[in-house]
């Protein structure tokens, strides 16, 4: 019953609880960082716009399947892509 609460009251877009960012002290009290890029995601969204013209296409069904070695050995490096870096976002210090 906790859960269904906790959903509900769960913003879809944000993730942030709407019983907090609703109240009129939320007014412009939140701020964003620059985004970070889900290279799988990326590359899958690349791959699918290859298609866009099958007639098939809802049909289609995409896998991604992961190109380097130890994701352990870059745990602590976030990659944040060039849209981020060209658009003249402030990059995270590190």
């Amino acid at each position: 019953m906790v859960l269904l609460d906790v959903e509900a009251d769960t913003c879809s877009g944000c993730g942030h609880l709407l019983s907090e960012t609703l109240q009129i002290d939320a007014y412009e009290g939140y701020d964003s960082g620059p985004p970070a890029v889900c290279q799988a995601c990326k590359v899958l969204h690349r791959r699918q716009t290859d298609y866009v013209d099958d007639r098939d296409v809802h049909a289609l069904r995409f896998t991604v399947s992961r190109t380097w070695e130890d994701p352990l050995e870059h745990s602590g490096d976030h990659f944040f892509g060039e849209e981020a870096r060209e658009s003249g976002a402030a990059l995270p210090a590190g």
